[in-house]
């Protein structure tokens, strides 16, 4: 996908999304330069080719394999290869406590929007809790700013190798401006002096743009750049004010994926998912029309969720932004203010696998998106994506994140040991940061 650069209506359609823009001007300016210490560029050569076998034998199996047809079905599947999470925390009662939570806030000061910080840890001797940090000042419409940022970084994304190895340095660079501008300097002190010593983070923000998977941290020394925060840490994200979930069984897992034939690779999901299935877990099909989704929300019996297929955005205002199911039907944010509201039962973790899911932004009285509809409405955990995701990506990342979590392992942890994964099976794509999670970091299916 191209930048999109002073666009006045224009309809795209993604590999798992299909984007309305409308009255879209660019904002960004990539003037800044950075001193970076970068990975070793080899990493791609080295793994190129195999991560091109398996991308290919993705294709073969997703092309090859069948749809399940059944509304429901019950198989075993063999997790006893996915690695045991053994990290051990700081402090705190074990298995809740989270190292360090970072709370923003967001107000508008003369018609600026301004962030500030305030730290709580774990460990009580680091001296950090309700340490506060910023303001900073937000210069444009953020909203704005974000989505031509989330377009250039779908743009990266190409099968040549040589544009691989640049759109893996453009992204650096992306990740570096936005630790830059965002992270007042006494914070990035403070967090980079904590790399070592802290394993969990949780964001608790009031602001809905900010894709902080992407971070990257600068040493206020000598410019040196830390990991994406996605990667150095098992880092989520919560809403205030909604009620923590820290058990994510997912006994009972729903499963909506319309039949949509330039998505090869969802049937191989689809699969995937119903091979979840064993004699404690059950995993059903629900027909992807909307009156049998909505029914089957409003049952508040399903502890999982799992959708595949295409995200539609719909310009600016979240509440029209939906999920595209069968004979042209759509189930949109608003439909979660109905019946479906009753969702939250079972306290869900829900999983919407297709384009900018995870994607946020100001509604009439406060802030939209699918993570916080489904929050307020019960769920317990949420996973989504920033930007567009390939088809074959979208579905590695999927079945990486689920052998991780249903072996045991927090769900902070499986989608960072995820998004490593994917890293390394696709060098060059932005894919492996595109997810974002809402949940308590400790969170387990355990």
């Amino acid at each position: 996908m191209a930048k999109i650069d002073n666009v006045q209506n224009v309809s795209i359609s993604t590999s798992r999304g299909i984007t309305s823009v409308g009255n879209i001007e660019n904002v960004v300016t990539d003037n800044s330069q950075f001193t970076e210490e970068r990975r070793p560029s080899s990493r791609i050569d080295s793994h190129d080719r195999v991560a091109t076998d398996k991308a290919e034998e993705r294709e073969r199996q997703g092309s090859n394999d069948s749809m399940p047809r059944s509304k429901e079905s019950r198989v075993s599947v063999d997790l006893n290869d996915a690695p045991l999470y053994n990290h051990q925390y700081t402090g705190g009662e074990p298995g809740r406590s989270v190292d360090l939570q970072i709370l923003v806030s967001e107000e508008q000061q003369n018609g600026q929007t301004v962030l500030s910080y305030e730290l709580r840890a774990a460990d009580p001797s680091l001296g950090l809790n309700f340490a506060s940090y910023g303001p900073v000042f937000l210069r444009c419409d953020p909203f704005r700013y974000f989505t031509d940022l989330i377009c250039k970084i779908e743009g990266l994304a190409s099968p040549d190798a040589t544009k691989r190895v640049v759109a893996e340095k453009q992204l650096d660079a992306i990740g570096a401006q936005l630790g830059d501008q965002l992270l007042p300097t006494e914070l990035t002190r403070v967090l980079w002096s904590l790399r070592e010593r802290v394993k969990t983070i949780q964001i608790l923000s009031d602001e809905p743009w900010i894709p902080w998977e992407l971070l990257r941290l600068r040493s206020p020394e000598d410019g040196i750049l830390a990991p994406f925060l996605g990667e150095s840490f098992a880092i989520t994200r919560w809403l205030r004010g909604v009620p923590e979930c820290f058990s994510l069984p997912m006994n009972r897992v729903a499963l909506v994926a319309p039949e949509v034939p330039e998505l090869r690779n969802a049937v191989g999901e689809c699969e995937f998912i119903m091979s979840l299935g064993s004699e404690r877990r059950t995993v059903s099909r629900i027909e992807a029309r909307y009156i049998r989704v909505v029914e089957a929300l409003a049952s508040g019996g399903y502890d999982g969720w799992h959708f595949i297929g295409h995200g539609i955005s719909k310009g600016n205002n979240p509440s029209q932004w939906a999920l595209q199911l069968e004979a042209f039907e759509e189930l949109s944010q608003r439909d979660l203010h109905g019946e479906a509201r009753r969702l939250g039962g079972a306290r869900p973790l829900v999983f919407l696998n297709g384009c900018r899911t995870g994607r946020g932004a100001q509604s009439l009285t406060g802030i939209g998106g699918w993570a916080q509809e489904f929050l307020v409405a019960g769920a317990g955990a949420f996973v989504g994506s920033h930007w567009a995701v390939p088809d074959s990506e979208a579905r590695a990342f999927a079945e990486a994140f689920y052998r991780f979590f249903i072996s045991g392992m927090p769900g902070g942890e499986a989608a960072r040991r995820a998004r490593c994964e994917i890293r390394e099976s696709f060098p060059g794509s932005p894919t492996w940061l595109a997810y974002t999670v809402f949940a308590h970091p400790l969170a387990s299916c355990s």
